[in-house]
């Protein structure tokens, strides 16, 4: 169906985010044709390099392109990928907004339930705090949940709400006082982190990964490297300006920003296919 409909358009240009498009017929028609596929990288050397069960040779490929997600990733993959351009994730702000003199009285873990993921630091920093923990994703490893998270879930200081849809995960994001994301794993650019921001709720995360390049530290919240660096923080949370929290998304994580970047990116790597065929 690809491959048809690449034949009977002008096509400029095509963006993919996964690697199964590199083993079909419309890509080797896009070589033929000298048309740019451009490829946004999703995880980690280590992740990838699973992934990419069948052969592909970069170098022979002149007209396959590569953007990284964020400056960690980039560097991350620098030896695997010849990365052109880092464009961040962003959202679409309209959908999100923040709340002014509203009730924020809980701490908040959002996302997959695996132990690379920490909600089982989580849950002891917010007993340590004696702060009331909402905890809300799908769970991807059950025997991790039966034994790390769900002795601890008594719907009253820890609650579990299970996988919401995006409907139901922004007035959760809004009356947090705030996300942690305190798990294992270098996400190269947390959604979660985004849309926290963008609900005016701040942040609390370990110093990994691409977090640092949406967190700022003291700004719109915080970046620690152990729970007890934590611990201590979290007494100047009732400075962190809930407005500052949004600002940083509207002006650097928006979906026009992520789109204009893009809309550049491809202008720019047409014009390279169009001098290499001069």
């Amino acid at each position: 169906v690809v491959l048809d409909f690449l034949k009977k358009q002008d096509i400029h240009i095509i963006h993919i985010h996964r690697r199964n498009f590199l083993r079909t017929r419309a890509f080797d028609f896009c070589k033929t044709k000298n048309i740019p596929v451009l490829y946004t990288l999703h995880g980690l050397a280590e992740d990838l390099l699973k992934k990419f069960d069948f052969p592909v040779n970069i170098s022979t490929l002149n007209n396959l392109f590569f953007n990284a997600v964020s400056y960690y990733q980039a560097k991350n993959l620098s030896k695997l990928f010849p990365i052109e351009e880092i464009i961040h994730n962003g959202i679409d702000t309209t959908l999100y907004s923040d709340v002014v003199n509203q009730k924020r009285d809980y701490f908040l873990s959002f996302g997959r339930l695996n132990k690379e993921k920490g909600t089982h630091i989580a849950i002891q920093f917010a007993k340590k705090c004696k702060m009331p923990l909402i905890i809300a994703g799908n769970v991807v490893d059950q025997d991790y949940f039966r034994s790390s998270i769900q002795p601890y879930i008594d719907n009253v200081n820890i609650k579990f709400l299970g996988e919401l849809t995006d409907q139901e995960k922004i007035p959760i994001y809004r009356h947090a006082i705030a996300v942690l994301m305190l798990g294992e794993y270098n996400d190269p650019c947390p959604l979660v982190a985004i849309e926290a921001l963008a609900c005016g709720t701040p942040v609390i995360a370990f110093k990994r990964g691409g977090i640092p390049e949406i967190v700022e530290d003291g700004i719109t919240g915080f970046l620690i490297n152990s729970i007890d660096e934590g611990l201590k923080k979290l007494k100047y949370l009732d400075k962190i300006n809930y407005k500052e929290c949004r600002k940083r998304v509207t002006t650097q994580f928006s979906l026009n920003r992520m789109a204009e970047k893009y809309l550049a990116l491809y202008s720019k790597l047409i014009e390279k296919i169009k001098k290499r065929g001069t």
